[in-house]
């Protein structure tokens, strides 16, 4: 039960991170159009690197390295997430299994190959 209870958690602020990631790229992907229009530049080339390279305001910089940060802080979030998740419910299929070979094991095979 608390692994149930740690995995709802974990898949409720994942659904966050995954939210506010979808605003921040939707965000992310208006800005490089609009500065591909400005800079007469390809917005699939038009990286933070390259931004930065033709922007030479300091409070620009800062804000779009602020932003490529959150960026990346959310996506090593959602890593670790994904990460947490996947070892809950490995661990859940394993009770799981256990449990349902235990029930059947009285005098039957096993429902459920274990060494998967």
């Amino acid at each position: 039960k608390n692994d149930v209870e740690q995995l709802r958690r974990i898949t409720e602020l994942e659904n966050s991170l995954i939210a506010k990631n979808i605003s921040l790229e939707k965000k992310r992907l208006t800005i490089i159009e609009e500065l591909a229009y400005i800079l007469n530049e390809d917005p699939e080339a038009l990286t933070v690197s390259r931004i930065l390279s033709i922007t030479k305001k300091d409070s620009v910089n800062r804000d779009l390295l602020s932003v490529s940060k959150k960026v990346r802080d959310i996506m090593e979030a959602l890593k670790e997430s994904n990460s947490a998740n996947r070892l809950l419910l490995e661990r859940s299929i394993e009770s799981a299994k256990f449990a349902i070979n235990a029930l059947y094991s009285e005098g039957r095979d096993s429902i459920v190959d274990v060494s998967r």
